[in-house]
C-alpha cells in the first residue's frame, strides 16, 4: 500500500501467497507485477505457474508461450514450457522446450531429462537412455532421472538395468528449475504442512543443516 507502482512489492506478496498455498491471491499479484515491469520475465512466468496450480492449464501455456516468445533467452520459460506441454500430451512442442532448455543452458539436467521422457512416450527408448545418461551425469542424484532411465531400460528390455534404476529411483518427485524469485521463497512459508515438506525437501537434497533452520522455526510456533 505505500508503494503501488513497485513491481517488486506484488511480487513478493506474490511469493508469499504462493508458497501458502493462497494461488488466486498469488495470481492476481503476479499479474500486477508484470503489467507494472514488463520486462522482468519471472512476474510473466510466475503468472503461469498460478495458473497451473489453479487447474488452467491452457492459460498456463499460453502464458508460457507468450514468455518464450518475448524472452527467447530466458532458460526457465523454455523449462516451465516444456513441463506443461509434456504433462498435456504434447510431446513435439515439449521436445522442442526442452531442446532450446539445453542450447541455452547444457549444464541443466531438467533439459535433458525432459528430453528423455518425451521420447520414452514415443517408443525411442535408445535416445531416450542418451538423453537421460547425459542428465546423470550433471546429477547423479536426481531420482526422476534414474526413475526414468529406469523406463528406457525397460523398454530395451534390459532388466536388471532397469530393475536398478527404478529403485535408484524411487519416491521419484518432480523438481523445478530454480529461479531468482524461488530461491528466496521459501523464508515465507508459514503453512506448518509446507513447512515439514520443505524440511523434507532439503533433507532428500542432502542439505541437513537447511532442513533443521526451517523445523527449528516450525517449532517455534507449533511447540505441541
Amino acid at each position: 500500500r505505500k508503494a503501488p507502482r513497485r513491481s517488486d512489492r506484488h511480487a513478493t506478496l506474490g511469493l508469499i501467497y504462493a508458497v501458502n498455498g493462497l494461488w488466486l491471491e498469488a495470481h492476481q499479484a503476479f499479474q500486477n507485477a508484470a503489467q507494472l515491469d514488463p520486462s522482468e520475465p519471472l512476474a510473466q512466468m510466475y503468472i503461469g505457474v498460478a495458473a497451473r496450480e489453479l487447474g488452467n492449464s491452457e492459460e498456463a501455456i499460453r502464458a508460457f508461450l507468450d514468455l518464450t516468445s518475448r524472452f527467447p533467452k530466458f532458460a526457465a520459460g523454455f523449462y516451465r514450457l516444456g513441463y506443461e506441454l509434456l504433462r498435456t500430451g504434447d510431446g513435439d512442442g515439449a521436445e522442442k522446450a526442452y531442446t532450446r532448455l539445453t542450447e541455452l543452458a547444457p549444464n541443466e539436467w531438467r533439459g535433458y531429462t525432459g528430453l528423455g521422457e518425451s521420447m520414452i512416450r514415443r517408443g525411442q527408448y535408445s535416445a531416450a537412455v542418451q538423453s537421460l545418461e547425459k542428465a546423470l551425469q550433471l546429477d547423479s542424484t536426481a531420482k526422476i532421472v534414474h526413475h526414468l532411465l529406469g523406463q528406457a531400460y525397460q523398454g530395451l528390455g534390459r532388466r536388471e538395468d532397469a530393475e536398478l534404476e527404478l529403485q535408484l529411483g524411487r519416491n521419484a518427485t518432480d523438481s523445478p528449475m530454480p529461479d531468482a524469485w524461488a530461491k528466496n521463497a521459501s523464508q515465507h512459508i508459514r503453512v506448518l504442512q509446507e513447512q515439514v515438506q520443505l524440511a523434507s525437501d532439503y533433507l532428500d537434497s542432502g542439505e541437513p543443516g537447511k532442513a533443521v533452520e526451517v523445523l527449528a522455526k516450525a517449532c517455534a510456533y507449533h511447540p505441541d
